[in-house]
């Protein structure tokens, strides 16, 4: 049997791949996924309605793991003064870096298959939410003006 490291649950197991099939990795999978899964939800929602808000370095530098890539992907997008919420997160899910990495993910840990597409966006949602988002944008940078200009 060959020596297999488990990135998820930070263990090697010398029986080989029978890991994956134990209850133990099953549960750190299914917990994985859920806190995962909440922000993808929080993202999907976002698709919706842009939005754009003021800048504000608590709320918006915030980080996202994503357990598929093995990294940390920023959830909002700035540019200058102003804050594009989940924008970065979106932008990541829809890119296909992530949507080969989830397959090679769902294929090493053994995941339901049903669920890797709540984990990923089309590119076609991604699109028409950049559509979206760049109107939000020139609309917010017109009423700024007009604050200034009055």
């Amino acid at each position: 049997m060959a020596v297999h490291y488990c990135a998820l649950c930070r263990r090697t197991s010398f029986a080989g791949r029978r890991h994956l099939y134990g209850a133990a990795h099953r549960r750190r999978l299914r917990e994985a996924l859920g806190r995962l899964q909440e922000e993808v939800a929080a993202a999907r929602a976002a698709l919706g309605g842009a939005a754009v808000r003021r800048y504000e370095p608590a709320e918006h530098e915030r980080r996202v793991w994503c357990l598929c890539c093995g990294r940390a992907v920023r959830r909002d997008w700035r540019r200058g003064g102003v804050a594009l919420p989940q924008a970065g997160l979106l932008h990541h899910l829809a890119g296909p870096e992530h949507r080969r990495e989830t397959a090679r993910f769902w294929r090493e840990n053994r995941a339901e298959a049903a669920l890797r597409e709540r984990f990923l966006v089309s590119p076609e949602d991604y699109g028409r939410f950049a559509a979206e988002l760049a109107q939000a944008l020139a609309s917010f940078f017109r009423l700024l003006l007009m604050e200034q200009v009055l």
